[in-house]
């Protein structure tokens, strides 16, 4: 019987939904090897999938914030540019006298 995390997610890292079900069936299989009762060892696997799907979603929100830092950045550049293209051209105008 293979354990299964009954919990909706957004995948992240490109990974199929099937290929969970197959990881958490091989923790529950290794967990059963291993001496572990039924019981513990489906909820210690259900656990693990739910540690994954939490790790997709923060690495998801973490991926989305430095994608917005780095726009804030982009125009951050633009205004730095413009600014020093300013000073110069003001530098030069005064300087030409």
């Amino acid at each position: 019987m293979a354990a299964r995390a009954n919990v909706a997610y957004k995948d992240v890292s490109g990974l199929e939904h099937s290929l969970m079900t197959v990881l958490l069936a091989k923790t529950y299989a290794a967990l059963k090897a291993a001496g572990v009762p039924d019981e513990q060892a489906q909820s210690a696997a259900q656990e693990l999938g739910d540690a994954q799907v939490a790790l997709r979603n923060v690495l998801g929100q973490i991926h989305a914030d430095i994608t917005y830092l780095r726009g804030r950045f982009d125009v951050l550049i633009w205004a730095g540019g413009i600014n020093a293209a300013a000073t110069i051209a003001i530098l030069g105008v005064l300087l030409r006298r």
